[in-house]
């Protein structure tokens, strides 16, 4: 059984190094790993940055935070739009996962116990491999998505409409059209009624968040649970995107959040 521990009671160690993404050039990771004894669970974490931008230390403060209580974390960077539009990301991702598992065992980690965190757009491209088996991504036991973009089709309608042109130009860079909007959408999939995988997710969402909109994380918590999946959707009263990036009182409430719900994954 693998070995996390809330209390947090790791040391962290840090590794640079590079695994080979979905076209096979190499691509940038940074691995954070319990100083202890294992097995632990794995997980991938993928950045935000609306498709176009961000990079793999953003969250560190999480990475770390969760890394102390026994979990292997390979944060990742993965190839962007405009030079490279969806599926790149996610192709990018699957095989970060892949990667992953076989290599665990370097830092401790059980890459058969295997979770997934995505903070903004990154949210959107870890739920897509999780639900979707088509994407060869395996199983995957749980997901962490902080502020996540559920919906972009959605997310693109607010953007136009309520003035956010960086959020649209860059929706449309990485999708390219509304067609692959809707499709590649996991509020999407759940609407359609389409085939999906329903592991376990956590949801960590500002309710003064200007970039999502409160009704995106509202319809897919009640259409995750109508399909009969487990969905926590927590709300962190006046908190804007991307809050838990910093310290700070609710920050330390996100990541007990994200322990607890972690250790029940896993335990």
């Amino acid at each position: 059984m693998p070995r996390f521990i809330p209390s947090a009671p790791f040391a962290v160690g840090t590794q640079e190094t590079t695994y080979p993404g979905g076209d096979g050039t190499a691509q940038a990771a940074s691995v954070f790993f319990p100083e202890g004894e294992g097995p632990f669970p794995v997980a991938v974490h993928v950045h935000g940055g609306a498709w176009n931008g961000g990079e793999r230390l953003r969250a560190r403060l999480v990475d770390e935070a969760l890394a102390a209580c026994g979990l292997v974390i390979a944060s990742i960077d993965f190839r962007l739009a405009p030079a490279h539009p969806y599926p790149a990301q996610v192709e990018d991702t699957v095989a970060a996962i892949a990667w992953a598992r076989e290599q665990a065992g370097r830092w401790g980690g059980d890459g058969s116990s295997m979770g997934l965190i995505g903070d903004s757009s990154g949210g959107h491209t870890v739920l897509l491999p999780a639900m979707q088996e088509g994407w060869g991504a395996g199983p995957i036991g749980w997901v962490i998505a902080l502020w996540p973009v559920l919906d972009p089709f959605a997310r693109y309608q607010y953007a136009v409409r309520y003035g956010y042109p960086r959020l649209a130009r860059n929706t449309e860079a990485y999708f390219l059209d509304e067609d692959a909007m809707r499709q590649a959408n996991p509020q999407g999939l759940l609407d359609r009624d389409e085939p999906v995988r329903l592991p376990p997710v956590l949801v960590i969402q500002g309710d003064t968040d200007a970039n999502i909109p409160n009704a995106i994380p509202l319809a897919f918590e009640a259409a995750y649970k109508h399909a009969g999946g487990l969905v926590e959707l927590e709300w962190f009263a006046g908190q804007p995107h991307s809050f838990a990036i910093e310290p700070g009182p609710d920050t330390e409430r996100a990541v007990a959040l994200m322990r607890a719900f972690v250790a029940r994954q896993v335990g």
